[in-house]
């Protein structure tokens, strides 16, 4: 496991969950290294400290993102972008009744700036 590349998974708690387990199995059938808080075990150290430890060692950050803003989740991605990792945006499309917080909206507006280095995409649902 130690020489399988390192992909850190990142979006609000309680939301995507799906998503997110559909990513970690994509991951894991491609032979890498899933790092997500639904397969990480306990530890006596505080969950900022151990995600943001976790995205300084991984290879390759994925963000996902959907309506809700969450610091930890921005935090998680300004370290990947500072540290170079390899960063990749999911988007997910809102129904025309959904909507983004303002804080979120921000985000993915500069996130979808090419120069910065970050490939992002849309999706639909897990199975798009």
């Amino acid at each position: 496991m130690a020489d399988q590349l390192k992909v850190f998974i990142s979006s609000k708690e309680g939301e995507l969950e799906s998503e997110r387990l559909m990513v970690i199995k994509a991951i894991k059938s491609l032979f890498l290294n899933p790092v997500s808080s639904e397969i990480r075990s306990a530890k006596f150290r505080s969950m900022k400290e151990v995600n943001e430890k976790e995205v300084r060692s991984s290879d390759i950050y994925i963000g996902i993102f959907g309506r809700k803003y969450s610091s930890p989740t921005i935090q998680e991605f300004s370290i990947a972008k500072s540290s170079m990792i390899k960063r990749f945006i999911f988007k997910k499309y809102l129904k025309e009744s959904e909507t983004r917080d303002e804080q979120l909206k921000q985000i993915v507006k500069e996130v979808e700036d090419a120069e910065q280095g970050t490939v992002t995409e849309y999706f639909l649902d897990i199975f798009d």
